[in-house]
């Protein structure tokens, strides 16, 4: 039975090439039963597939086998003779009886002349040849690819997208891609065509790129970086009156995304101020000299941490801590120190003695004035300063001044 042929379209594109082929002899005819096969016309052929010839296993007497080889002839469509011939050997058939041939390792480039073409597989052997029918039919193009577009953008969120190809009619095409984030909806053609694709959210601070290959041309595509985003944890710190230790705030930050801590609060001190994504921020506070709390604040990716800090204590403490004057009337100054913003008042238990200055906040400096003594034992009192007693004692009358001028005389003038 004659080997039935066709010619299969290529795998991939490829542009023109020109057979590189030998020339078979011609033998002596052996007659072999016909099947005809048809099909579509396929653009760029590479492999050609058959039944195998019934004599194929066969060995003749003498031990040459029935049949030596295959040639592969190439006719214009409707022509009587091939305008190339090329040795096939004699391939093993395949898992399903049939024998495939890729001849494209044969090939050069093609300067065939245009038009459709079919093929014939001969059967080769000592006692003659025999011929198949003719193939399906096939043409030889140059495969030519251009894109719609070189490159394109997209936004950091998930979506879909195109881009057209253009090609001749027949010539087949593959899109590919290495990016993990890009997902081909289309992956081959054949002619004029769209390859679409999808893409997955960017969720990283930086742009990314990649190639998706169509034809063999490159079709650059850009997802744009993720919003960058921060959380603070906790959000605000209240602290004590105390200086204190190294305070840490956790910052959760879209991945690539740096931040700085600053602050323009005197008694805040920055450590580890800045970061990309996830990380913490260090910082500490000096004691707080007052009696009254204090708010700060460190900026931290477009977030405001609030930082506040517990009032002085109130004590008072006072100098002199206690006052002896004399019995004249005058005045006497006691000292008071305590946090700026702390609240005091003075008063005075003794009606000898009144105080200038009743209340008052802060450091400062009272009065007190004495009125004149002429007890002839001291006298003692208190005055009562932000709640501190300041004990007095005014000194009693003195003794009579000395008599002066002392002098004797023998008459009284």
């Amino acid at each position: 039975m004659k080997p039935s042929t066709t010619v299969r379209p290529p795998a991939s594109s490829t542009s023109g090439h020109a057979f590189v082929l030998p020339r078979l002899g011609a033998t002596a005819a052996c007659l072999l039963v016909a099947t005809t096969l048809s099909a579509q016309t396929v653009v760029n052929p590479r492999i050609v597939e058959f039944d195998p010839s019934t004599d194929h296993a066969v060995v003749l007497a003498g031990g040459q086998p029935a049949v030596t080889e295959y040639a592969l002839e190439l006719y214009l469509q409707g022509a009587g003779a091939p305008f190339y011939t090329m040795s096939l050997g004699k391939p093993a058939p395949q898992g399903d009886g049939k024998i495939r041939y890729d001849f494209s390792s044969n090939i050069a480039a093609w300067p065939l002349p245009g038009g459709t073409y079919e093929s014939r597989v001969t059967a080769v052997g000592p006692t003659g040849t025999g011929r198949s029918d003719p193939s399906n039919t096939f043409q030889f193009l140059t495969c030519t690819y251009t894109l719609g577009a070189s490159s394109g953008t997209v936004t950091s969120a998930s979506g879909s997208s195109n881009v057209t190809i253009t090609a001749p009619t027949g010539c087949a095409w593959t899109a590919t891609t290495a990016a993990t984030w890009v997902t081909l909806i289309t992956t081959s053609g054949t002619g004029n065509g769209t390859v679409s694709f999808s893409y997955s959210a960017n969720g990283v601070g930086a742009s990314r790129a990649a190639t998706i290959t169509i034809g063999g041309q490159a079709f650059s595509l850009t997802q744009a970086a993720a919003p960058c985003s921060y959380t603070l944890s906790p959000g605000s710190f209240a602290l004590p009156a105390t200086a204190s230790g190294t305070n840490t705030v956790t910052v959760t930050a879209t991945s690539g995304c740096a931040w700085t801590a600053t602050t323009s609060t005197s008694w805040i001190t920055l450590g580890t101020s800045s970061g990309t994504g996830n990380g913490s921020a260090t910082f500490t506070i000096a004691a707080n000299p007052n009696g009254t709390s204090r708010a700060g604040s460190i900026s931290l990716g477009g977030q405001t941490l609030s930082v506040s800090q517990a009032a002085a204590a109130c004590g008072v403490t006072v100098n002199p801590t206690s006052v002896t004057v004399g019995a004249q009337s005058g005045t006497a100054n006691v000292a008071i120190t305590t946090p700026t913003g702390c609240a005091w008042t003075a008063s005075s238990a003794a009606s000898w003695a009144t105080v200038g200055t009743t209340s008052g906040s802060g450091s400062a400096t009272i009065t007190l004035t004495f009125q004149a003594y002429t007890g002839t034992t001291p006298r003692t009192g208190s005055v009562t300063v932000g709640g501190v007693t300041v004990p007095l004692t005014q000194q009693a009358y003195p003794a009579p001044v000395a008599p002066r001028n002392l002098r004797l005389t023998t008459t009284s003038e």
